[in-house]
């Protein structure tokens, strides 16, 4: 339990700092239950991020934050990445640390802690909350934001494929992270990396499921050189148009 203490202060602490900058500071509402919890996972990142890379003092305050990554990651169709109600499950604290952790890789002035801290100090001080801080602070619709997020999960290090710089992680390997986590802890970690989208030749690609806000449904669609073109259908079960306020949205990206 007192390995535990730290990490959970560090957490917490977070809270504290977000609630009285954006409530008794600035008299906005508190931060967003998604944003709030991906930021004080990453906090307990940058605790770790005080020791060196590797030790057991850094593995302590990230191995709660991979775990619950990998969790997210083994099963995106099932989670969100914008819970509205609870606390979120491990698996949605995993997927708001991936996303906040973007964030900061992407955003941030550089890839130094002092310009990390920069950035997300910026999302603390402020009112907005929620879509709108993200979208203050990048200066790009959330929606852009989140697309390219969902691509960089797959793509940010896969082996072959030189990801564009916006698709990456600058911070983290986690295929490399995950493989290694999955040679010492199958049990925890039994996947060497946990997304593994469902492959199909092109005109046969098919899924079905429900869409949770923000997260996305993974399919690689194998095309064979100067093989017959496909159109892809968005519809309900029976064949019949969505509703139009769900604004659903496809992605696409060539690696090979």
């Amino acid at each position: 339990m007192q390995r535990l203490v730290p990490v959970t202060f560090v957490h917490e602490f977070h809270h504290m700092i977000s609630l009285n900058q954006h409530v008794l500071v600035r008299g906005g509402d508190a931060e967003v239950l998604w944003l709030n919890e991906g930021l004080s996972h990453y906090a307990e990142e940058l605790g770790g991020r005080s020791y060196p890379s590797g030790s057991p003092e850094f593995s302590r305050f990230t191995i709660g934050d991979l775990y619950n990554a990998y969790h997210y990651l083994d099963s995106t169709d099932t989670h969100f990445l914008l819970p509205t109600s609870g606390i979120g499950s491990l698996a949605e604290r995993g997927a708001a640390w991936l996303f906040v952790r973007y964030l900061v890789d992407q955003y941030a002035g550089d890839t130094t802690v002092t310009s990390w801290n920069a950035f997300t100090r910026q999302m603390l001080a402020t009112s907005d909350t929620g879509a709108v801080n993200v979208a203050s602070r990048t200066g790009d619709s959330f929606t852009n934001v989140v697309s390219r997020w969902a691509l960089a999960l797959w793509v940010s290090d896969l082996p072959g494929f030189p990801a564009p710089s916006l698709l990456q992680y600058k911070s983290w390997s986690f295929r490399a992270t995950y493989a290694s986590l999955n040679s010492q802890d199958p049990p925890d970690f039994p996947k060497v990396f946990p997304l593994t989208p469902i492959a199909s030749a092109g005109r046969a690609v098919n899924l079905t499921g429900t869409l949770r806000a923000g997260s996305g449904v993974y399919g690689r669609a194998l095309q064979a050189p100067s093989a017959p073109g496909f159109t892809l259908l968005f519809s309900t079960s029976t064949g019949g148009p969505l509703d139009p306020t769900l604004l659903p949205r496809l992605t696409v990206i060539r690696i090979r």
